[in-house]
């Protein structure tokens, strides 16, 4: 569940992005407001449309993941290993294009001269 509470904030923050701005009670967990010392996110509980009296506070896009990735589970163990190999080239892709776009910004210069005291001066 934290690993969707993260990813839920990474897709909020991509809705924002392109112009779709959530309310805070959609994305903030009723545990969490009820736990937060931030008076603003406490308030959630006191301004949250209510259901039979108790506050509609939920992590919607959380919850969201959580099911996507339950009904990938339940569509067997063949599905998941595809959907888990897609996720694991997505990943060294971008990994492979952070370090390309590093190693064009070097600046050799910087690197001369190297370790000036030698070994103790790094150690």
């Amino acid at each position: 569940m934290a690993v969707a509470i993260s990813w839920g904030d990474y897709f909020t923050t991509l809705l924002r992005g392109v112009g779709v701005d959530l309310p805070a009670w959609l994305t903030t967990g009723y545990r969490t407001a009820l736990l937060s010392g931030n008076p603003e996110v406490r308030g959630l509980l006191d301004t949250a449309p209510q259901l039979a009296g108790l506050p509609l506070v939920v992590n919607l896009p959380a919850c969201g993941i959580v099911m996507l990735v339950t009904w990938l589970l339940l569509r067997g163990a063949r599905e998941s290993s595809t959907a888990n190999n897609v996720m694991v080239v997505v990943k060294l892709l971008a990994l492979g294009l952070f370090i390309a776009v590093g190693v064009m910004n070097i600046e050799p210069s910087n690197y001369t001269p190297f370790a000036p005291s030698g070994f103790t001066g790094i150690h």
